[in-house]
C-alpha cells in the first residue's frame, strides 16, 4: 500500500490508567478500533503528525562480488 500515513498519539481513556502510545495509521478510522494494552479501554487520539509518503519499494538483484 502506498500513500501518506498518519502518526497519531493516544492517551487512554481510563483516568486511572497512564498509558499512552504514538502509532502510524493508514486512515483516521484505524484509530478508533484500537484498545489500551494495560486496561482494555478506548484509546483516545490527542495528537496528530503527517508521515513520510510511503512508496512501494522495486526489488533489484545485486550481482555478486567475484
Amino acid at each position: 500500500m502506498a500513500g501518506s500515513m498518519l502518526v497519531v498519539t493516544l492517551t487512554c481513556s481510563d483516568q486511572d490508567c497512564d498509558h499512552e502510545v504514538v502509532e502510524a495509521v493508514w486512515a483516521q478510522e484505524q484509530v478508533e478500533l484500537m484498545v489500551c494494552d494495560g486496561c482494555g479501554c478506548c484509546l483516545q487520539a490527542v495528537g496528530y503528525a503527517d508521515a513520510v509518503e510511503v512508496r512501494p519499494v522495486a526489488r533489484v538483484p545485486l550481482s555478486l562480488a567475484a
